[in-house]
């Protein structure tokens, strides 16, 4: 069975699945996998093949993919996001080049892995080389494409408001991704600030790319950093929200 379903912000995959299939025991699936995961930050649509329908993994994983993103300049972090040690402020942005920068993104790109994602290398994924403070760790690079891009919105966000974001979500996400020293970092470099310049835009992707490493693109591009704020995924192939059945449970449901 196909079954889409939608992740909560701070949720992992493995959280978001366990929470759908544990009302529904073996008749949501004997066996199961992932067919696009997505970080605990982001919330949005996660398809799951279970049993025979496993075999069509290879076809989900050719589906484009589309995105909402909300991204802060000036700041980047060791994780592409917020979920993540903010360096120090770099230069401030001009709302016309973001927009620009944006805009110019259609195109095909060689990027590295983010240092922490799942992708494997050496025997173990990168995350916990990351967290291990592997020094000279080759990451390979993948081919990310854009192939539509639509800037919404460009505006200055209260830096307390965006504090308070920040600490909420980093504090929905359980598990040690070192919340106390994130947050921490973040305080020191919002709470001396009156405001951050946020670009809320939407993109269709080839899958297997990453959101975070665009949007780092765009931040090294303008040489003032950029990160990830919120991301929702809104379509998987053809599979959008409004393919996401409404029953009695909790979250709607999920079976195709």
């Amino acid at each position: 069975m196909i079954h889409i379903l939608y992740k909560e912000i701070g949720e992992t995959p493995l959280e978001c699945l366990e929470r759908y299939s544990a009302p529904l025991g073996s008749a949501f699936g004997k066996r199961s996998t992932y067919a696009g995961r997505l970080d605990p930050i982001a919330e949005g649509l996660l398809p799951i093949l279970t049993d025979s329908d496993i075999e069509r993994k290879p076809e989900f994983l050719v589906f484009d993919k589309t995105y909402e993103c909300t991204s802060i300049f000036g700041f980047s972090s060791d994780t592409l996001d917020i979920l993540g040690i903010v360096s120090n402020r770099k230069a401030a942005a001009k709302p016309k080049a973001v927009r620009e920068g944006i805009s110019n993104l259609v195109g095909t790109y060689d990027l590295p892995y983010p240092h922490y994602s799942s992708k494997t290398v050496g025997g173990k994924p990168i995350f916990k080389h990351a967290r291990e403070g592997t020094q000279n760790l080759d990451i390979p690079l993948r081919k990310m494409s854009v192939k539509e891009v639509e800037v919404k919105y460009i505006y200055e966000m209260n830096a307390k408001v965006a504090l308070g974001e920040i600490e909420l979500v980093v504090g929905r996400v359980r598990g040690d991704f070192r919340q106390e020293e994130i947050i921490k970092s973040w305080r020191e470099k919002l709470e001396s600030q009156s405001s951050v310049l946020v670009a809320e835009f939407s993109l269709r992707v080839t899958s297997g790319t990453y959101i975070r490493s665009l949007v780092d693109k765009i931040g090294e591009d303008l040489r003032t950093g950029a990160l990830v704020f919120r991301l929702k995924r809104t379509q998987v192939g053809p599979y959008g929200r409004e393919t996401l059945p409404r029953t009695g449970i909790q979250y709607g449901v999920y079976g195709m």
